[in-house]
């Protein structure tokens, strides 16, 4: 999760109990973003968010992808089967270098 407003990303990992229909998160690390990553990353979203066009996949099987920018009451939703392609993908690559999964256990 990126936060472009608190200059941090996060990472969260969950369960979804599939009878009681509840999410629980498991564990979350949660980094402040330096200067340069962050404005990389608002580049970035600013790109994604202005774009008329669909974000690229890149096929993978057994994974899903879904990209959600919020800017107040407006949202812009992307998704795919894959993983995500294109600036969606240079994203996820910044923030698992910023909070890597290490920071989890």
């Amino acid at each position: 999760m990126l936060d472009l407003d608190r200059q941090e990303v996060s990472r969260i990992l969950a369960n979804y109990d599939r009878t009681t229909e509840k999410l629980e998160v498991t564990r979350q690390a949660t980094r402040a973003l330096q200067p340069d990553t962050l404005a990389r990353l608002t580049e970035i979203s600013d790109n994604i968010w202005s774009s008329i066009d669909r974000l690229p996949t890149l096929m993978a099987t057994d994974v899903t992808w879904e990209l959600w920018q919020i800017d107040g009451d407006d949202i812009r939703r992307d998704f795919g089967p894959g993983s995500p392609g294109g600036l969606a993908y240079e994203a996820a690559r910044i923030m698992e270098r910023v909070v890597r999964p290490e920071a989890l256990e």
